[in-house]
């Protein structure tokens, strides 16, 4: 929140759209989540993982 200005608000927004927002999930355990196992999704969409970059996160050098 600290480092996304907007970052509250964008989540409240996909909140009140019906967005199920789930942080830390492994990908390979997900039957085995417990917020998860018994669910169905439309879509699930995986951010670019926070590899914990030095400088601006959009600098091309950071991606490779």
């Amino acid at each position: 929140m600290t480092k996304y200005a907007r970052a509250s608000e964008n989540l409240n927004e996909l909140e009140v759209r019906g967005c199920t927002i789930v942080n830390e999930v492994d990908a390979h355990k997900m039957a085995e989540h417990p917020l998860l196992r018994y669910r169905k999704f439309d879509m699930i969409i995986y951010n670019f993982p926070h590899a914990d970059f030095y400088g601006r996160e959009d600098n091309g050098f950071q991606i490779e």
